[in-house]
């Protein structure tokens, strides 16, 4: 009996004196967060207002500006420009190898037919084809921020129709600006006194990231 008492005696102790023993308790947790690529664009003067001499067909001088800013490299950005006959079209072209914008009359009962439109954006153009549609040459800059545009004769990646594309030289992070220049005389055979009627002419540019 006392040898039984001593062997309980003794599994009691050992259970109470062992050392305790832990596994590790350092643990780690890799976060990642993505921050996905955006560009802002901000049109620095939405609505230009300009006048025509209506003997001469002369514009003052308008210019469209745009403000980029991305953080990534986009380098697939692009003005396109539509105007609105009986149905809206792309209002860049290209006339004796000038890159020309083409305005249309948006006063009611003087809106242009698509065929106007058509007339006044070709080479060799008789202005009494295309009444109350001109077309003017363009120029662009200064632009800022080390940034280009190239006009485009291609498919516009935003649908048909000739665009300017926008790109920084050297590529990376966008932060500049871009100006279109619309002045001077129409181009040839696209304004005829009489025959493009008074009213507000109208065309309308958009600069767009298709690829980030």
């Amino acid at each position: 009996m006392k040898f039984t008492k001593y062997i309980i005696l003794s599994l009691i102790l050992v259970e109470l004196v062992a050392p305790c023993s832990f596994g590790a308790t350092n643990i780690s947790a890799t976060l990642k967060v993505n921050v996905s690529s955006s560009i802002q664009i901000k049109a620095l003067n939405s609505k230009e207002v300009t006048s025509i001499d209506c003997n001469s067909g002369n514009m003052t001088l308008v210019s469209p500006q745009f403000s980029l800013k991305s953080n990534c490299n986009c380098a697939k950005i692009g003005m396109t420009a539509s105007v609105q006959g009986k149905t809206t079209r792309t209002a860049f072209c290209e006339i004796d190898g000038v890159p020309c914008l083409t305005f249309a009359n948006t006063s009611m009962g003087f809106i242009p037919s698509d065929s106007s439109i058509i007339s006044a954006q070709h080479s060799g153009a008789s202005a009494s084809s295309n009444p109350n549609v001109i077309s003017y040459p363009v120029t662009t800059g200064p632009n800022t921020g080390s940034l280009t545009m190239t006009f485009s004769n291609a498919r516009s990646p935003f649908g048909s129709g000739k665009y300017f594309s926008i790109a920084k030289t050297g590529g990376g992070v966008l932060n500049g600006s871009v100006r279109l220049n619309i002045s001077g005389a129409p181009a040839s055979g696209t304004y005829l006194f009489g025959s493009d009627s008074a009213g507000t002419y109208q065309a309308i540019v958009t600069v767009s990231a298709y690829e980030l």
